[in-house]
């Protein structure tokens, strides 16, 4: 049961590389309230004030992801059916799109997406200008400057 601290416990999760916790399929409400049970004892594990890896947890709403980051920060809350199921119509519609995004969010081959906010000396740089500088990554679009507050390390100001 994973939303018992006494089983996270004998299965050492505060010491695990990356958690992994999926939706329960039984609707929005009962998934998302899951999950948000799951993240509760996993705060609640004694003597840790954070865990050791990444946690994944696959949320139903967008209103639960935030939810799910104020009881553990950790977390990164993924809304997959919405992209689950783009992603499949591109597969069938344009399939070279498709296979693209397909690999973008695998993680057979240790390929990670992730938002970063850049030094602001970047800030309106265009975007065939930005990929340049970061030797050891793939630029893969660039956000205007208020989109980014669609992720949480990022605030439009």
């Amino acid at each position: 049961e994973p939303t018992d601290r006494t089983e996270l416990m004998k299965v050492s999760a505060q010491f695990a590389d990356d958690i992994l916790i999926m939706g329960s399929g039984e609707g929005v409400r009962s998934s998302d309230q899951q999950i948000i049970s799951t993240l509760l004892a996993l705060g609640a594990l004694p003597g840790v004030s954070k865990l050791h890896g990444d946690v994944f947890a696959e949320i139903q709403t967008n209103q639960s992801v935030t939810v799910a980051k104020t009881i553990l920060p950790a977390v990164e809350g993924i809304v997959a059916r919405y992209a689950v199921n783009r992603v499949l119509v591109l597969r069938a519609l344009v399939s070279s799109i498709g296979f693209t995004y397909l690999e973008l969010v695998s993680f057979r081959r240790g390929n990670d997406v992730y938002i970063k906010k850049v030094p602001s000396r970047l800030v309106g740089v265009a975007f065939r200008d930005v990929w340049e500088l970061f030797e050891e990554s793939v630029v893969i679009g660039v956000l205007p400057l208020c989109v980014g507050a669609l992720s949480p390390e990022i605030t439009c100001d």
